[in-house]
């Protein structure tokens, strides 16, 4: 009888059907696996497969943070609105941090450091640039 060709499968495919093998019943199957697997193509088949997932799983994740500055500096210029609108900065709980009518300079100083803070998440999340590199997707 003819055992398993194991070199049409994917790396994958060997490593789900190592899992599922039983080496004691079928040990030429099993020593052709373990052979297939030991290949250096094959080794090097799935550390790329392996750097294709980290570099999907990093993606991902920039995304993710990405779409958050974006939402959040969205948020935070709007918030500047507000406050030039009410005529008051408020702070945690809605404490007054500032008021228009009590000091001009204060208000407008507080209200230009929210917009351009804003501003620059919104750009940031918009752009990539100015994020912290990852240290390990450089690597990839």
């Amino acid at each position: 009888m003819a055992g398993i060709d194991f070199s049409r499968y994917s790396v994958e495919e060997l490593r789900q059907a190592q899992e599922s093998i039983d080496a004691e019943q079928y040990p030429e199957n099993y020593a052709r696996l373990m052979a297939e697997l030991a290949k250096p193509e094959r080794q090097q088949q799935e550390q790329a497969e392996l750097r294709a997932q980290e570099i999907k799983s990093h993606d991902v994740k920039m995304v993710l943070g990405r779409t958050f500055l974006v939402i959040t500096g969205i948020g935070t210029f709007f918030m500047a609105f507000s406050f030039h609108s009410d005529g008051v900065i408020t702070g945690k709980y809605g404490r007054v941090i500032v008021r228009l009518a009590d000091n001009p300079v204060g208000f407008y100083f507080g209200l230009v450091v929210t917009g351009i803070g804003g501003l620059s998440m919104l750009y940031a999340g918009l752009t990539g640039k100015g994020l912290k590199k990852n240290s390990n997707s450089q690597n990839l």
